[in-house]
């Protein structure tokens, strides 16, 4: 897969042009340029040439299932705002500035995202970040000086008057709705930087998590959830907890683009082969031998009646379930009479391993 390059600051073609570029090449009867350069979208067309069998289109549902909060519309209005920012370079305070190939941005993230977003659109391999938690003692606040100019945004995006003072209220408070509103222009952006193969990691706890995860299933879509990691933080746990001594975090991982199993996979190195697989075949292939028993004596004959069966060895040693002249009968017995389930031994050759408990 060919990946998009970076492109230097101010120089690149808006993401927007580059969106409204690939919807003309997908649906070119639904986007229309008149003589002044005036661009306009027909969603009937969009809806026609999704089924084109359906003359009505595709129903587009304006009820269901959704994330909904005060300030949705604002914050989401927030992400795409032009920035009046510029990057500022600092050769003084920097290393290798002739020959480096990292960029540190120091500011506000939104504006630093929106600056990133023009130049790095589609090229972002990984993203983490490590968002505040929302709690007693983050020193978060979302926004606590909520403009004349703000307020005419929000009249124009649709707000009534008595929703305009709850949201400037919410600005200031550590609530759900404050703390969606700062996250999901963030996010929005987050997703644009990220190429068709980007994963992004997003750390939380208990305070948000259930908020983010239905935040990144709608921005990210649901389908490109790639798990929810439990990091150990404190493994003494925290004493003071109202009920339990809670230990950990999370870490949420999202994809931009559904992935093909394995793609996160981590190969082995030659050591932990070396390590992990004893054995070595005539052709000097490495492997192991596993048990096919089940080595949990929970189970058994006894509540897994179905795994409690004999295999028959011949002396060539080839397995089958059906016994000839010769066969030696294998049972999933333990040494002390136990009956157990499942039986035999397994050859596992050397495989790539997967991420599965992350610790700071």
């Amino acid at each position: 897969m060919t990946q998009p390059q970076p492109r230097p600051f101010f120089t690149a073609p808006s993401p927007a042009a580059q969106k409204l570029e690939l919807l003309r090449e997908l649906f070119p009867a639904a986007v229309q340029t008149d003589e002044h350069g005036h661009v306009s979208v027909s969603a009937a067309a969009i809806q026609q040439a999704l089924d084109p069998a359906n003359p009505a289109g595709v129903r587009v549902e304006e009820d269901g299932y959704e994330l909904r909060w005060a300030g949705k519309r604002e914050a989401y209005h927030s992400a795409f705002v032009p920035t009046s920012k510029i990057v500022q370079p600092r050769p003084e305070d920097s290393e290798r500035w002739d020959d480096t190939g990292n960029l540190l941005i120091k500011g506000d993230n939104l504006d630093a995202l929106r600056l990133l977003r023009q130049s790095y659109f589609g090229a972002v391999k990984l993203i983490y970040i490590d968002p505040p938690y929302n709690t007693q003692s983050d020193a978060f606040i979302y926004r606590d000086d909520f403009s004349a100019r703000q307020t005419e945004i929000l009249k124009t995006l649709g707000y009534k008057a008595d929703a305009l003072e709850y949201i400037q209220n919410i600005y200031g408070a550590r609530t759900h709705s404050g703390w969606l509103s700062f996250m999901y222009p963030r996010l929005l952006l987050a997703k644009d930087l990220l190429r068709e193969d980007g994963v992004i990691f997003i750390s939380i706890d208990d305070h948000e998590q259930a908020q983010l995860k239905l935040l990144c299933d709608e921005v990210f879509g649901q389908e490109n959830f790639v798990g929810q990691l439990t990091l150990l933080s404190n493994p003494k746990g925290r004493s003071q907890d109202k009920f339990f001594a809670s230990n950990h975090d999370f870490i949420l991982a999202y994809s931009r683009t559904t992935l093909e199993k394995g793609a996160l996979a981590i190969e082995k190195d030659a050591e932990e082969i070396e390590a992990d697989y004893d054995l070595v075949d005539d052709e000097g292939e490495r492997y192991r031998l596993l048990e096919l028993r089940n080595t949990h004596r929970e189970f058994g004959k006894h509540n897994r009646r179905n795994l409690h069966y004999p295999l028959f060895v011949n002396p060539d040693g080839d397995v089958s379930l059906y016994r000839t002249n010769g066969d030696v009968e294998v049972v999933p017995d333990w040494d002390d009479g136990f009956e157990g389930a499942g039986l035999g031994i397994e050859r596992k050759q050397p495989r790539k391993s997967t991420c599965c408990s992350a610790r700071k």
